[in-house]
């Protein structure tokens, strides 16, 4: 349940603290007053989008805080969203707007993203309010009802459905992935072949071009290297003052004086090194093999043109050439079994929508029964709102199609007055009647949500007398199961309260705030006087207003 709520500066709110209780939470006050901002505030705390327009004009940033206490249950899913339990089973949660546009979010004092917020608001608080009316306009949605309603029975089933259905899902995408490849490919299979037997042929391998251009410059300056060679040989060993034996000389002479100190040796042994690496260098230059092979030059130039052309006509490099290859030949293998992987797959794809078939005619089956039970209850409800003699029909038709949750398409019909056709409801209910409809579903489900909070924006919407009495005592009943809160209108609704705050805008310094009061059982009957009669109180509204808190009290 949601224990207390923190408001600064969000509108015309500059700060506020409100403590909630477990039953009925009940926000009554002038229109204007700022009744929709507390609704807001929550919904910022439920991850809902933010605007740097609900900042307080003045002021840098604007931030709420909530701290929660949800029961065990509650708390299974909210660990499932890697959010610890903490000892004392409580759960703040912080959220921060500035005008730059920045927001900060915190789950028990850890950063957090909004995204996060949003799937932990949906396990703490239901909002009820013109949005969620807007559901029973939506054909689509009246399943979510139904199932609710039944998901004792379904839940264990659908999440067998639900699985294998991502598994019907995969299959079918991969055979149209590969019927659209194959369909692809066979285009291109004669071209396919042409490229593989081309470079099958050209038998190219990785750093052969390389050390191809290499060769090539070097046979291409053969000339100049001989030349520079047989220079180099005899400036080393051949000329009438060769290096080798000058070298060598001093290497001797060093020998005598080597002993006589490290230096001295340390020189010698360096001399002597060059010396031997001198006549190395020189047996090397000595076997150079210096004739240019004419055939192995226009051999090598042929096979470089001939990866040049191929590379031009593939638009690639060399190694490009050979991955093109690589990936011609895979294509081409793929394809030769293309025909075995669709086969196993649509023997898959057999298998997988037997299995949802039948999944998915017992949660049909459960659905019909349990409509049956829904219709009943909520008919009973219907009737207690004032809208006696409505009929009430859930239609339940089935799709050739597997649905997200089924096989089924739901719809709710009604007949608002006796006599008339069954039509469906999201055509011919009025406002009113949509509220009433929604408050009875809700009353009927309060006690299978998860959520633990109940919120209710205006549910008297469009209603009075008898009927806001009877939408009371639904609210009373809702509450039984649900922490409730409850922004109203009506007297009817405002005495029925646990807690009962006023919501006053007042003008303090030249600034107008709103401020939220906590009312005692004279506060609540003048509040209930004012809703009832207006701002002009009478000692008859006055006492109206007590008889009908007391009696509702009681």
């Amino acid at each position: 349940m949601l224990s207390y709520l923190e408001i600064n500066n969000i509108a015309i709110i500059k700060r506020a603290e409100i403590s909630f209780c477990d039953g009925l939470n009940i926000f009554t006050g002038e229109t204007g007053a700022g009744k929709s901002i507390i609704i807001d505030a929550i919904g910022l705390i439920l991850g809902f989008k933010s605007s740097k327009d609900v900042i307080r004009t003045g002021e840098q940033k604007a931030f709420v805080s909530a701290l929660f206490y949800p029961n065990d249950n509650t708390w299974a899913e909210i660990e499932k969203l890697g959010i610890e339990k903490t000892e004392d089973n409580s759960l703040l949660i912080y959220r921060e707007i500035s005008v730059d546009g920045r927001g900060v979010c915190k789950i028990n004092a850890s950063l957090s993203t909004v995204a996060l917020l949003k799937q932990l608001g949906a396990l703490l608080i239901n909002i009820h309010g013109q949005q969620e009316t807007t559901m029973l306009y939506q054909s689509d949605k009246h399943i979510y009802f139904l199932d609710k309603w039944a998901s004792k029975f379904i839940a264990p089933i659908m999440s067998k459905y639900i699985a294998l259905l991502s598994d019907y899902t995969s299959v079918k995408c991969e055979i149209a992935q590969l019927e659209e490849f194959e369909q692809k490919c066979t285009a291109e299979q004669d071209i396919l072949t042409y490229q593989i037997e081309e470079l099958s042929a050209l038998s190219l391998s990785k750093g052969e071009y390389e050390t191809l251009e290499k060769r090539y410059y070097e046979l291409k300056n053969m000339d100049k290297i001989a030349s520079v060679v047989k220079n180099a040989y005899n400036s080393l060993a051949q000329s009438q003052t060769n290096v080798s034996d000058e070298i060598h000389c001093v290497s001797r002479n060093l020998s005598s004086v080597a002993d006589f100190s490290d230096e001295m040796s340390e020189i010698y042994n360096d001399v002597t090194d060059i010396a031997y690496r001198i006549d190395d260098i020189a047996r090397k230059l000595a076997r150079f093999d210096s004739e240019a092979d004419e055939n192995e030059l226009n051999t090598v130039f042929e096979r470089i043109s001939e990866i040049n052309k191929l590379c031009n006509k593939y638009k690639c490099n060399p190694d490009g050439l050979i991955d093109f290859f690589e990936n011609a030949k895979e294509k081409q293998e793929k394809l030769e079994n293309i025909d075995d992987k669709l086969n196993d797959l649509n023997k898959q794809l057999g298998k997988i929508t037997t299995d949802l078939s039948v999944y998915a005619r017992e949660i049909s089956d459960i659905r019909k029964s349990e409509a049956k039970k829904l219709e009943k209850a909520l008919t009973k409800e219907l009737s207690d709102l004032n809208m006696k003699g409505t009929q009430f029909e859930i239609s339940i038709t089935k799709s050739d199609k597997f649905l997200p949750n089924g096989c089924d398409v739901v719809e709710f019909l009604i007949s608002p007055n006796i006599g008339e056709e069954l039509k469906p409801l999201s055509k011919i209910a009025s406002g009113g009647e949509l509220s009433r409809i929604m408050l009875a579903l809700k009353s009927i489900i309060s006690g299978l949500d998860l959520a633990e909070t109940y919120i209710f924006d205006e549910i008297d919407t469009g209603i009075s007398g008898i009927t806001a009495e009877r939408v009371a005592d639904k609210l009373v009943n809702v509450a039984k199961h649900n922490q409730t809160l409850i922004v109203t209108h009506s007297p009817h609704i405002a005495a029925i309260a646990d807690n009962h705050f006023l919501i006053k805008k007042t003008a303090e310094n030249g600034e107008t705030q709103t401020k939220i009061k906590l009312l005692d059982f004279d506060g609540r009957v003048n509040e209930i006087a004012r809703i009832n009669a207006g701002s002009n109180l009478t000692p008859v509204s006055i006492a109206q207003a007590a008889e009908l808190l007391n009696k509702r009290r009681h």
